[in-house]
């Protein structure tokens, strides 16, 4: 290995988190910049990558979004922006197969935890900023608020999921409160609602492990945190009130009066309509507007979803279903399903438990937004889909993986 090697891919797990939602995108720059050296690493290394069956389960994984979206660029005349993001996502394939050969050599959790570490503080710092001294209505930081408040959230259970074993535990648990903080802070609810599903799953996970005792103090803790937020934000509480309201309306049946939540659920009822109209390969985006306004006149929706550029459907799933068909299904087994499979295998690891938290709070943001088409967010998905795969998969230094713990055994 190289020297450069021993500093790069550490200043890469430190930096991305790290930088990744209080200043513009400098992430992304450090991203692209990890994907050119991985390229260059896969080209002088080849003959070294030992590629075997689950290599190729992992590429099927990174291009089966980019796969699936090519008939419909075809159909639409090649307009690329279909291909757009998925192709990103393809892209760190090569930092995949860089991390796999490297990592097992290297110990990358210090720069790691600090990298989250430092994330998650910066956040919390640029969200009590815009929040209380700008007084803007909802923290977004240098994104939109509904995408930071997604990645912050993310950055708060990576926290959280390394404690175990960690002797970071009290920097780690100050991570998660303040990634959670600057969650709430920018009000997205698809955010918001995550916290408490991914700190139950976690729990589920360690469930032999954590005393009882500890995890009830720990929802107590919570609910208090919450409580605090709560009373001290009158966004918060507006926010509150207004999801009251909005879900009594669709109860009541008056979807008009829900704007948010109302009009969500109709961008849905247009996707699947979508997909009965074109089930194979799903319908372009102007056919998809088309069709919205032809849901309009005959009174299916309301004019809202007239106005919503592309039928844009605000639901990652959906989006795919209504571009996609039932190609879509390939992309979310593949992506979600496979990929959660190769990281159950090996729950010994902490890279692995991490991996399963990091992958259902994705799964968990896609019901409210198409977040894999932002360009900072599916840098950010296909950068620590290739570092949890491999880690979990072929180990670092300081934590074996499954393959070579099954090598070890047979």
């Amino acid at each position: 290995m190289s020297t450069a090697l021993m500093h790069i891919i550490p200043i890469a797990l430190f930096f991305i988190p790290g930088l990744l939602l209080w200043t513009p995108k400098f992430s992304v720059t450090i991203g692209l910049l990890t994907v050119i050296y991985a390229l260059f690493y896969c080209f002088k290394y080849k003959s070294k990558l030992n590629i075997n069956k689950d290599d190729f389960l992992v590429f099927a994984i990174f291009g089966s979004y980019l796969i699936t979206n090519i008939p419909i660029t075809l159909a639409d005349e090649n307009n690329f922006r279909y291909i757009d993001a998925p192709s990103r996502i393809l892209l760190f394939f090569p930092v995949y197969l860089m991390f796999k050969n490297e990592l097992p050599k290297l110990s990358i959790r210090t720069p790691f935890e600090y990298g989250i570490i430092v994330g998650a503080i910066g956040a919390f710092f640029i969200s009590i900023y815009q929040y209380y001294i700008l007084e803007m209505p909802r923290v977004e930081g240098f994104l939109f608020s509904i995408n930071f408040g997604y990645l912050a959230c993310s950055l708060a259970f990576l926290n959280l999921s390394f404690i175990k074993g960690s002797s970071r535990k009290g920097l780690l648990i100050c991570g998660f409160l303040c990634a959670s903080i600057a969650t709430t802070l920018t009000l997205t609810r698809g955010a918001i609602i995550a916290i408490p599903v991914l700190f139950t799953l976690l729990t589920w996970i360690y469930r032999k492990e954590i005393n009882g005792r500890l995890c009830i103090l720990g929802v107590v803790f919570f609910i208090f945190i919450s409580g605090v937020i709560y009373s001290l934000s009158s966004g918060v509480q507006n926010r509150v009130g207004y999801t009251i309201l909005e879900f009594s309306s669709i109860a009541a049946g008056d979807v008009s009066v829900s704007v948010s939540s109302g009009g969500r659920l109709q961008l849905w009822l247009a996707s699947i309509k979508a997909f009965q109209q074109s089930p194979f390969i799903g319908l372009t985006h102007s056919e998809r507007e088309a069709l919205n306004l032809s849901l309009y006149n005959n009174g299916t929706v309301t004019e809202w979803v007239t106005a919503v550029s592309r039928g844009h459907a605000h639901n990652q799933y959906f989006e795919m279903l209504a571009s996609n068909g039932i190609l879509s299904f390939i992309t979310i087994i593949m992506l979600f399903g496979v990929t959660t499979y190769l990281l159950f295998r090996n729950l010994d690891s902490i890279y692995s438990v991490s991996g399963v938290i990091f992958m259902s709070g994705i799964a968990i943001f896609g019901l409210t937004e198409v977040l894999l088409h932002a360009n900072i967010i599916n840098i950010y998905f296909g950068f620590f889909l290739a570092f949890f795969l491999a880690s979990s998969l072929y180990g670092t230094k300081d934590c074996k993986g499954f393959i070579m713990l099954k090598a070890s055994t047979s």
